[in-house]
């Protein structure tokens, strides 16, 4: 069972998708902050808030890809959000329905930023992440997780029912890796993203890990019609600790779109 979610009685359609870890509910804030009438449907994605677990065995990106897929309106404007924003880029790229503009915040795609100096540095953290995969601490590799990309108590401090979720999604977080550390899914293919006609915003956080600026570089160096921006004094997070700032970025590009 998909749990969806619903905002907004007329406007322009969208599709919201949220982040690991994260839920669709947490959407509705931001859906608050933003000027631009939107009529938007988000889901939460398997193993998360009200939706079914996932089952273990589906390639999680590709799944995750099909629900968006079929929760997303015609000519929709798509928003996401760290992996969330990976799906909407997926979803563009594969053709799979005719989107009219994609806002993406701080897209996780880090196969992207292969190369660069600030992939270089966030390898530490990523061993530190595979070697507790790897040796099956899902406590350490929750904690190396959140203490990079949540955002508010550390893990230990967490309720242990809180804690229990966290560490039921952690070998989520693990299968998402062939598709974002080594692009399984093609996204980063040869003149893949070049023919992607349609707006794209790249939003970040300034105190992000410095390798969201990489990937969004990257990815706005070979999309046609892609533009960046950033909100200064936010983390990883910023659709939660920065509405405001967030929603006007997102207004700001919505109100130069093409009218349908």
């Amino acid at each position: 069972m998909i749990a969806a979610y619903d905002w907004g009685e007329a406007g322009t359609p969208a599709l919201m998708l949220h982040c690991m870890l994260g839920r669709a509910e947490t959407w509705t804030g931001l859906m608050g902050a933003l000027q631009t009438p939107l009529v938007a449907r988000g889901f939460d994605l398997p193993g998360h808030g009200r939706s079914s677990p996932w089952d273990g065995t589906e390639d999680l990106h590709a799944h995750c890809t099909a629900l968006a897929q079929a929760e997303c309106p015609p000519d929709a404007v798509v928003i996401g959000h760290s992996f969330g924003a990976t799906l909407g880029l997926r979803l563009a790229l594969e053709g799979r329905r005719a989107l009219r503009a994609l806002v993406l915040i701080e897209p996780v795609l880090f196969a992207a930023a292969r190369g660069s100096p600030e992939a270089k540095a966030q390898e530490p953290h990523d061993a530190t992440l595979a070697s507790a995969f790897a040796t099956g601490d899902l406590a350490r590799a929750a904690r190396s997780f959140l203490a990079q990309w949540g955002v508010g108590p550390s893990f230990e401090a967490l309720p242990p029912d809180q804690k229990a979720r966290v560490l039921a999604r952690m070998p989520m977080i693990r299968a998402t890796a062939p598709v974002l550390n080594d692009d399984t899914a093609g996204l980063l293919r040869p003149g893949g993203l070049e023919g992607l006609d349609l707006p794209v915003l790249l939003l970040r956080g300034t105190d992000s890990p410095a390798v969201t600026g990489a990937i969004n570089r990257a990815l706005t160096a070979r999309l046609p019609r892609a533009e960046t921006d950033e909100i200064a004094g936010a983390g990883h997070m910023a659709p939660l600790t920065h509405m405001r700032e967030t929603a006007s970025r997102i207004d700001r590009f919505l109100a130069a779109l093409p009218t349908a």
